[in-house]
Formats: structure tokens, C-alpha cells, sequence
């Protein structure tokens, strides 16, 4: 029983040492889950799906989605997890708290990348170059310098 005990914690080792590897595959735009589609076309209208790229390991699935307008998307689970470019990021991605913060604070200004810094922030950054963080429920923490 012993021996079993030391086989099965073994065999659970291995298969974790090797199988921990992501795995990075180029995959057509019009392969992409339904959720991911239907942001791109909810948030996006005009804007194209240039190419994607899928990384998958054993707690999630990774999209990083390019746009034809230069946009980068990059999805976690099928969830917005970060959007990086140069050009506004619409409106209706942001939480509706940091928008306000960014209309009233720096009303000449937009946001042109957003990301979940963690489980706990998240990191907006303005066209001016400005860099704001913020709580989860949107509550500004401070400039990024």
C-alpha cells in the first residue's frame, strides 16, 4: 500500500512537470469563441480581426486577438483581459467609474490601453502617455510614473 502511495504521487509529478507547457497555435479569426466574436462585433463594428493566436495550459486559454485598426485584445478564459493600441478604446469597454474619472480629470484626453494589473487593480493608459491605476471597482489609486 505504501508503494502504492509513493507510485501515484510520482505519476501525479510527472504528469505536471510535463504537462505544464503552454501550447501556441495560430488560428483563424473566425475560430475564435462565440463570447470573443461577439465582443469584437458589440464593441468593434467597423473593425476587423486581423489574426489570432490561442496558448493554452491547464488553468486557462489565452487569445491574444489583433484588429485591423492596430488594436491588440487579449482574452483570459474568454474574458477582456487587456487592450493595448493607439486609438481610443470605445467607451463602452471601460468600467463606468474610470470613464467618469478620465471625463472629469482629463477631459482632452482617452484611453488608448486598459489591463487587469491583477485580481485586485486595474492599469489605464491615457493618449498623453499618463499611466492611472485603479481598484477592481474602479476607485483611482494613484498616477503610474
Amino acid at each position: 500500500m505504501q508503494n502504492l502511495k509513493k507510485l501515484v504521487a510520482i505519476s501525479a509529478l510527472i504528469f505536471f512537470a510535463t504537462d505544464t507547457s503552454a501550447q501556441e497555435v495560430r488560428i483563424q479569426p473566425n475560430q475564435v469563441p462565440g463570447a470573443i466574436s461577439q465582443f469584437v462585433r458589440k464593441h468593434y463594428p467597423a473593425i476587423k480581426i486581423t489574426s489570432v493566436t490561442r496558448e493554452k495550459n491547464l488553468s486557462k486559454t489565452e487569445y491574444d486577438v489583433r484588429l485591423d485598426n492596430g488594436t491588440k485584445l487579449e482574452f483570459v478564459n474568454n474574458k477582456i483581459d487587456e487592450i493595448e493600441g493607439i486609438q481610443r478604446i470605445p467607451n463602452s469597454i471601460l468600467p463606468v467609474k474610470i470613464l467618469r474619472y478620465i471625463q472629469t480629470n482629463y477631459p482632452n484626453s482617452y484611453a488608448t490601453e486598459w489591463k487587469n494589473e491583477s485580481r485586485f487593480r486595474q492599469k489605464v493608459e491615457l493618449n498623453t502617455g499618463l499611466e492611472l491605476e485603479f481598484d477592481r471597482s474602479g476607485r483611482f489609486l494613484k498616477i503610474d510614473r
